[in-house]
């Protein structure tokens, strides 16, 4: 029996499973007429052909954390000394089994990062490109940039193998118009912000979540000499998405598909989010397919196609135009069981599904702690794709 097999899980590179989950499918191979022995079947449904469509998850697990491995070490050189400016070495590491990208290349790696205090990490560069954007001055005996630092405005993607790490070696410079301290400060930090996937295994590899690294150099009182300590990689937005299908047949008898999305704050603080119907995934559209959240549509609002076997919208869902908000504690979960539903104003899909649909949407975070931040968005989608067995 040829049978199609349907993945849940985030969009990019998610491998595919196989597996036959005909729970629409009635009768067995000992009842090959599909004569149903349960009185209150519904005769007028269509029986479902041998290529029986099938829905099943993966990826369900959330995962917290990034693959992509920060250090820094301090290699040589000093604030003043006009023999060389003081250098780090900033590197990434792939911790994970999978090839992996990140983006934007240069910032994940510091290029042009600047401290609170007056100080730029400026990359080492060719020697003439490199002796051109710092100089030591004389007079205040300090490495400076002899202009702003700037870079072409493309956005640039790194790629590493498993294990593999990247480095890059940084001066650490007044920056340009910034009047030198007159004396060595105790401390210099810098961070950045970069996007890398959200974990390894199963589909969370694939989603690509915003991250935030920093570092601080901090000056022995006794030598001069400055030392390096990096932060744990932390995310910008941290709330980790799952997702698990819940009713796996999009033709079943008894239901319309089902998934579940997941929303777990994967932080150590209280998060406040937005808008909070849309984070999880209420309306989002794919193709002539929509979801419905299972818990706010009544049953005679959608209803089975006795031709296609589908489950049809008999009519638009509509929300209220209130901005909703909702919190997380600290490894708190929030779920959605939402309808596949084919969207009411789209007739008849036919007898052949699509390959793939793919859902997605926005979250914002407006509080981290009680504190209040610059909005932090991110996009988030996942998929249900077809295999075969």
């Amino acid at each position: 029996m040829d049978r199609r097999t349907f993945i849940a899980g985030t969009t990019t590179a998610v491998a595919l499973t196989a597996g036959c989950l005909a729970s629409g499918e009635k009768g067995s191979d000992d009842n090959p007429s599909n004569e149903s022995d349960d009185d209150g079947a519904d005769d007028s449904s269509t029986p479902l052909s041998a290529d029986t469509q099938s829905y099943a998850a993966v990826g369900g697990d959330s995962v917290s954390g990034s693959p992509l491995e920060h250090e820094v070490a301090v290699i040589g050189g000093d604030l003043r000394s006009p023999d060389a400016p003081l250098r780090v070495e900033v590197t990434v590491t792939n911790t994970s089994d999978d090839t992996l990208t990140y983006g934007e290349r240069r910032s994940t790696l510091f290029w042009g990062s600047r401290s609170e205090n007056g100080f730029t990490l400026l990359p080492e560069l060719d020697s003439g490109t490199t002796s051109s954007i710092r100089e030591f001055d004389t007079e205040a005996e300090y490495w400076v940039a002899t202009g702003p630092f700037v870079t072409t405005d493309d956005y640039q993607v790194g790629s590493l193998e498993p294990g593999e790490s990247h480095s890059e070696t940084l001066s650490v410079v007044v920056s340009h118009r910034e009047d030198p301290p007159a004396d060595p400060p105790g401390e210099i930090s810098f961070s950045t912000k970069f996007r890398a996937p959200s974990g390894v295994g199963s589909a969370a590899e694939s989603e690509s979540v915003s991250s935030k690294w920093g570092f601080t150099l901090s000056r022995d009182a006794e030598t001069g000499s400055y030392v390096a300590d990096g932060d744990a990689a932390g995310r910008e937005v941290p709330l980790q998405y799952s997702v698990d299908a819940v009713q796996a047949d999009m033709r079943s008898p008894e239901g319309p598909l089902r998934v579940e999305v997941s929303l777990t704050n994967v932080g150590d603080a209280v998060v406040h989010y937005g808008e909070r119907r849309t984070a999880l995934f209420w309306g989002a559209r794919s193709e002539e397919f929509v979801l419905y959240p299972d818990r706010e549509v009544p049953a005679d609002r959608y209803e089975r196609d006795p031709d296609t076997g589908l489950w049809v919208a008999t009519e638009g869902f509509g929300m209220t135009m209130d901005y909703q908000t909702e919190s997380l504690e600290p490894g708190a979960t929030r779920s959605e069981t939402l309808l596949v539903l084919v969207q009411p104003d789209k007739g008849s899909v036919g007898e052949n599904l699509p390959s793939e649909l793919s859902f997605e949407t926005t979250v914002t975070v407006t509080q981290i702690g009680g504190e209040s931040v610059d909005d932090r968005s991110t996009n988030w989608r996942f998929s249900l794709q077809a295999g075969a067995e």
